[in-house]
């Protein structure tokens, strides 16, 4: 559970430092990522058995050209600040957080993930171990400032449930459309899923 948390905060880490000042922007609309899964079922529905053999229960997986790997490394980190063991890797690599919260890479050669990663839109795609739920998150940017942010993307779970974010197993509230969690009655903390076929949904969370 450790390595879970470390490694979800990682990624929000990463994802609001895309500038100095904190601006996240660019991002697939609702819309578009329904027709993302739509029009790439035969590939995305591939994912899963390439992600259970790398044999990471927590990754992220991207490219430099998407995800710059300094990017991906915590300020808060002091080993990853002396980290230089992803200097050379250029392309598809693979992210895993460590016991200490440093961040390890490696290259990474795998068709169908980087075929995935092409798509318009898809920026990176984690996995991370879920009280034995399977779940694969595949980010799609997001916009806001500071601490008034809004994450867009899909998911596959395995057993064709709806999870929560970063694959947390929480009790979801059902309505007509999908599924919301809210941390409070006053809080803006609100995280929306919806189904779009068999195994997929599309989430938002906005903090």
């Amino acid at each position: 559970m450790k390595i879970k948390m470390i490694f979800i905060l990682n990624i929000i880490i990463a994802s609001t430092l895309i500038t100095s000042c904190g601006l996240l922007k660019g991002y697939l609309s609702k819309q578009e990522i329904i027709k993302v899964v739509k029009e790439n079922q035969d590939l995305l529905d591939r994912v899963p058995d390439e992600i259970k053999n790398l044999s990471y229960p927590s990754c992220a997986i991207s490219t430099t050209e998407k995800i710059s790997i300094e990017r991906q490394l915590s300020p808060y980190n002091d080993n990853d600040k002396d980290n230089s063991n992803y200097r050379d890797i250029q392309g598809l690599y693979l992210q895993i957080v460590n016991e200490d919260g440093s961040n390890s890479f490696f290259s990474l050669r795998n068709d169908v993930l980087s075929e995935v990663l092409n798509i318009s839109g898809v920026m990176e795609i984690d996995t991370s171990a879920s009280d034995n739920r399977f779940f694969i998150s595949f980010d799609c940017g997001g916009k806001g400032f500071g601490s008034v942010m809004t994450y867009y993307g899909f998911y596959y779970t395995q057993d064709d449930l709806p999870i929560g974010w970063g694959g947390e197993d929480v009790d979801l509230a059902q309505n007509s459309t999908g599924w919301t969690l809210k941390e409070s009655e006053d809080s803006d903390n609100i995280y929306y899923t919806e189904r779009i076929t068999d195994n997929w949904f599309y989430y938002e969370m906005s903090w």
